[in-house]
C-alpha cells in the first residue's frame, strides 16, 4: 500500500519517501528526510517492542504532528470521511459533535481495525496538545490530488 501511495504522489511531483514503522516514531529520522526535500509517508505496522504489537499508523502522525507543529494532516482512509448515523460524510466534525455521537453510540458504520478504527484515529486528534487542520478522505488519486492542492476532501475535523 505504501509503494501505491507513493508511485501516486510522484505523478504530482511530490518527492514521496517511505519510511518503515520501526523508524517513523523518530523524530530526527523523518525530520532529515524533509530537510533533505522529501514528503515522509508513514503507516502502522506489527512491530516488536517489548512484546509483538500493532503500532497505528493514527498514533505515528498525531506523535509527528506534535513534535513538527505541524499545519495541516490528512488520514488516507478506505472511507469518503466520518459517516454520521444516516451514512452521510459530515463536512465538518468538531468535539461537541463526537461527543455527542459518542454518547448515541459511535461514530462510523463500517469496519474497525486493530487499532480501534475511527473512533480511535479522532480521539488521537483530539487528544494532540497541538491544534492544526486535519482532514480524513478516501485515499484515492482524486482526493490525494484536491488534498495536496489543498482544496476540500473528506471530513475536516476541527481541532
Amino acid at each position: 500500500m505504501s509503494e501505491r501511495f507513493c508511485s501516486a504522489l510522484t505523478e504530482f511531483e511530490v518527492p514521496a519517501y517511505p519510511i518503515h514503522p520501526f523508524l517513523a516514531y523518530s523524530v530526527e529520522i523523518v525530520d532529515k528526510a524533509m530537510k533533505s526535500g522529501f514528503l515522509p509517508v508513514l503507516h502502522g505496522d506489527v512491530v516488536m517492542a517489548e512484546k509483538i504489537e500493532v503500532l497505528s499508523g493514527d498514533d505515528i502522525v498525531a506523535h509527528l504532528a506534535e513534535a513538527f507543529k505541524a499545519e495541516k494532516i490528512g488520514f488516507a482512509t478506505d472511507v469518503e470521511g466520518v459517516y454520521d448515523f444516516n451514512g452521510n460524510v459530515i463536512d465538518r466534525l468538531d468535539r461537541s459533535l463526537l461527543e455527542e455521537m459518542i454518547a448515541k453510540g459511535g461514530v462510523a458504520k463500517g469496519k474497525e481495525d486493530v487499532t480501534g478504527g475511527m473512533l480511535r484515529k479522532l480521539q488521537k486528534l483530539y487528544e494532540m496538545g497541538h491544534g492544526c487542520k486535519a482532514y480524513v478522505f478516501k485515499g484515492n488519486y482524486e482526493n490525494l490530488k484536491k488534498f495536496l492542492q489543498g482544496e476540500k476532501v473528506g471530513t475536516e475535523v476541527i481541532i
